[in-house]
Formats: structure tokens, sequence, C-alpha cells
């Protein structure tokens, strides 16, 4: 494995639906046969989303026919964000307009670059990997190309037997981002997120040092339908993120026929997945209730993370060294007509108090404003 080409820095999990003139790549035996690989991962490897399955999915990969402005989609064999994909496509140029992560469409439109399909029976265009970094790694991150082809083929023979062994190799070529990232503001003491979508008034930090918040924003540059942002104290741990996300069509109607009560379950947790995915192991929830809010009925959760703070502390004196402690995470999330607004908060200064924690989300999320009929760029 040799990493190839960094394709671009920049957001993983948005919020835009595919295409409706968007056509499914299905395997065809008068075509090429296109196939690769989508990981989508932290730095350590693992999978950077978590959430239930079912806002997961199988990934897809969006490309753009050169010649004729086609816009097609190869699927991915497995469900999940580490997955091969194939699909048939006529020979000719091709540009990578995004990744559709799954159920949800969520996707990032950064996943750029450029191949071409020979008239072959099989070709290979790389592993595209994901590695989310910073304090929303799966809001900011960076896409790379990977030659993985032995292995890469061996798991779809796996899946597909009968596939041959004769590779055309067509490596995906990278095409820099033009648009800059967009950013939100701050006047008079309130943020507006960048699109726009929502805005509060700053808060104030609650460390014994008095030191105030830096702001860190999804730094996607394309077309969304979400903002997303997190204001931050590096050196005391402690977070407080707003956001505001589209739900697509094909989840409410999923959404519609489950438990109101376990669908913001299940979208509480994944909010939190958004945000953060390094945890030693999955974090309790030790406290939830339904509560009224401006925007209908939301619920709130703690949830304690084992060993999950965002700082690390000296344990066991010199010779056990610096390690990171149990801490509180709270989450208020309500959803309303075709979207969902969220707020998080963590105090690693303060971690286990419960109380206090839960008095400042609270003063945080009744401080966000969201207009009745948000504008999304799809729907």
């Amino acid at each position: 494995m040799r990493p190839i080409l960094l394709l671009a820095a920049l957001l993983a999990l948005g919020g835009c639906a595919v295409a409706g003139q968007t056509m499914s790549a299905d395997a065809r035996t008068d075509e090429p046969l296109v196939f690769g690989r989508i990981e989508m991962v932290d730095a350590a490897g693992r999978p950077l989303a978590v959430a239930p399955t079912a806002f997961i999915g199988h990934m897809h990969l969006v490309v753009v026919s050169e010649a004729t402005g086609r816009e097609y989609s190869l699927r991915c064999d497995r469900a999940g964000l580490i997955s091969p994909f194939a699909g048939s496509l006529p020979p000719g140029r091709y540009r990578i307009t995004k990744v559709v992560s799954g159920a949800l469409r969520h996707v990032t439109t950064q996943a750029q670059g450029q191949f071409t399909v020979e008239q072959r029976q099989l070709v290979y265009i790389g592993t595209l990997r994901f590695v989310g970094k910073g304090l929303m790694p799966a809001a900011t991150g960076v896409w790379t190309l990977l030659d993985e082809l032995d292995a890469t083929l061996t798991a779809l023979q796996a899946i597909r037997p009968g596939v041959s062994s004769d590779v055309a190799v067509s490596l995906v070529t990278g095409v820099p981002a033009t648009q800059p990232p967009l950013r939100g503001s701050v006047s008079d003491g309130t943020y507006t997120s960048p699109r726009r979508l929502f805005s509060f008034r700053v808060p104030k930090a609650s460390n014994w040092a008095g030191v105030q918040f830096e702001i860190q924003e999804a730094m996607e540059t394309g077309p969304r339908n979400y903002d997303m942002v997190a204001f931050y104290v590096k050196d005391f741990g402690e977070v407080r993120i707003a956001s505001v996300r589209r739900i697509p069509r094909v989840a409410l109607d999923n959404m519609a026929k489950d438990n109101p009560t376990s669908v913001l379950r299940n979208i509480a947790d994944k909010a939190l997945g958004d945000w953060r995915q390094n945890f030693p192991q999955d974090p309790e929830v030790i406290d939830e209730q339904l509560i009224p809010t401006t925007y209908g009925q939301g619920i709130q959760r703690v949830y304690k993370a084992a060993r999950g703070s965002l700082m690390e502390k000296l344990e066991g004196g010199s010779g056990k060294g610096f390690e990171r402690f149990d801490v509180l995470i709270g989450v208020i999330l309500v959803i309303r007509n075709d979207h969902y607004i969220s707020a998080i908060a963590e105090d690693d200064h303060r971690p286990l108090d419960t109380v206090a924690l839960m008095q400042s989300l609270k003063t945080f999320f009744t401080s966000i404003r969201v207009a009745d009929a948000p504008h999304f760029e799809s729907r």
C-alpha cells in the first residue's frame, strides 16, 4: 500500500441528496466494470462514524461523464464506512463529484478527482480514504488516494465470484479545490453560521482561568445542507457545539414508521457521533429526559464516556504518565419538519458535574435561533 496523492482537505459528513438524474452503475457485461474502495476512518483506521446501521447504509461514489454530463452512482458492496465498490461505466473520462455516505445521503463534495475508463473488462481506480482530524473529525479531515490493487481485487472476487484478474489500472488523479471554505461571523456578540441556518449569543466559557472560546467550523466549500460549529477551549477541554441539519425525505419516511422517542434517541446518538468517534468504548447514557423546546418536543441525554476526556491528566505519579479520564457529555436535540437542531456540551475541567453541565447546555440551546423554514441548498 502506498499513498498516491492528496485529493482534498475538508469536510466528511454533510447532508445533500444525490441528484434525481443520477444513474445506478449496475454491473453489465457490455461495459467495463470499474472498481475500487472507499474508507472513512479516524487516525487509527477505525470507521469514522458511530451511528445505527440505518444511518450509514451503503456508500456511493458519484461521478460525471465529461463527454455527456451524465451522472452515475457506484454503490459499495458492504454497508458501513469501509467497503469496496464496483459498477459498470461506458469508456471515457470521468470526474468524481461526491461520496454519499449512506442512508441519510450525507456527502462530501470535496472528494474530487478524475479517472479514465478504458475499453477493458475490469478497471481499477484506487482506494479513496478520508481521515477525520481535529476536534470535529467527522466534519474536517483530508482525502487521499491509495494503491491497494491486490487487496481490493481479492475482496471484490470474494463478493463477486468469477471476476477476472486481468485488470487495467487507471488511478484517480487529483483536482484541487477552487473555493475557499465558508465561514460564520460574529457581530455584537452574536454568532451566525456560514449558511445562516442558525445564530446564537456567543457563550462565555466557565473555566477558572477565564480563557474564552475559539471557533472551529466544519470546513466545507461546496453545496451542503447543514451548518455545524464548535466553540472550544483546548487547555480546559470545554466545548459547546451547535448544528442544524436537513433530513432527506427517504430518512423522514423511515423515521415516520418508528417510535418517536426511539427516533430522537437514534438521532441524538448520531449527533454525538458526528462530532466525536474516538472513544475507548461506547459512551453510556446515564440520564435521559423528553423536554419541551421552542421547536417542539426534544430529548436531553447525558452520556458518560469512560476515559473519553479531551484532556489528559497525570495519573499515579510520573511513572504512570498522562491518561484520559471519565467525563460527561450532554446532548439536547429536537426534530422539526425536515431538519434537526442539536447542541452538545463537554467540560473536562469539571468532568462529572451533571448539574453544571446541563444548566450550561440548556442555556446554550435556548439561545439558538433557527428560522421557521431554513434555506437548504437542495430538498
